[in-house]
């Protein structure tokens, strides 16, 4: 594959050093664990805990736009690949497969929300649109508090597909163009020559501003509007 830039995370990463176990890390799709630590890391840059926010906002108000272009990768592989070459398989390799699931799983296991769940798959725009829609469920008052954000991976798979389909920058169009290697990702750029794949997970927490300010939330930015 003419493909050799991505957004990958460093070597020697690995989850059992932030609360996960072995048996997590092998049976959980890559993806949930990223969105996992994620959310409860914007949490922790904003100051505050699940615990913390349930006195002022009722779980049902609490909501959720997390989305994804593809979902998980390596759940998808058992799901189609090993279960035929294998004489035992995943039991459970679907849920991680929907984006939805993964999306659920901070709610379920972390922040306790029970509100709107709307999870957008708009690939690279994913996360965009997951902000649009955070900033919908606000306005229309259908939450108080919204996770939103965006999380992927990559596989080889996937980069074979888009590579197929020239989406992704390739090594010889960034050289055409006399471009460095760390100039491959050209957004808006009238000479961009394709997308670059990267994995992990980015967590933002959006709710109304008589509610920050109520709380003495850390207010990093104000929305004055979002739209796709």
């Amino acid at each position: 594959i003419d493909r050799d830039i991505a957004g990958q995370l460093p070597t020697g990463w690995d989850a059992t050093r932030l609360g996960f176990d072995a048996a997590q890390v092998a049976n959980m799709d890559p993806v949930a664990i990223f969105n996992l630590l994620a959310t409860a890391a914007a949490f922790r840059s904003a100051g505050l805990t699940p615990e913390d926010l349930w006195p002022h906002v009722d779980p049902a108000r609490i909501g959720c736009s997390f989305g994804s272009g593809m979902g998980g990768m390596r759940a998808i592989q058992r799901l189609y690949g090993e279960s035929m070459l294998a004489e035992r398989r995943q039991t459970d390799a679907l849920q991680e497969s929907l984006i939805n699931v993964t999306a659920a799983y901070p709610a379920m296991t972390y922040y306790g929300g029970a509100g709107p769940m709307v999870n957008p798959v708009a690939a690279c725009a994913t996360a965009a649109v997951s902000v649009e829609v955070a900033v919908d469920l606000l306005r229309q008052d259908k939450a108080d508090f919204v996770v939103a954000g965006g999380f992927d991976d990559i596989s080889p798979e996937g980069s074979r597909g888009f590579a197929d389909m020239n989406a992704t920058i390739s090594a010889d169009a960034r050289a055409s163009r006399g471009f460095e290697h760390n100039q491959s990702s050209r957004p808006c750029d009238a000479r961009r020559g394709g997308f670059v794949e990267a994995q992990g997970g980015g967590t933002l927490l959006l709710c109304r501003a008589d509610l920050a300010i109520e709380q003495g939330l850390p207010i990093y930015g104000l929305v004055a509007g979002a739209w796709t």
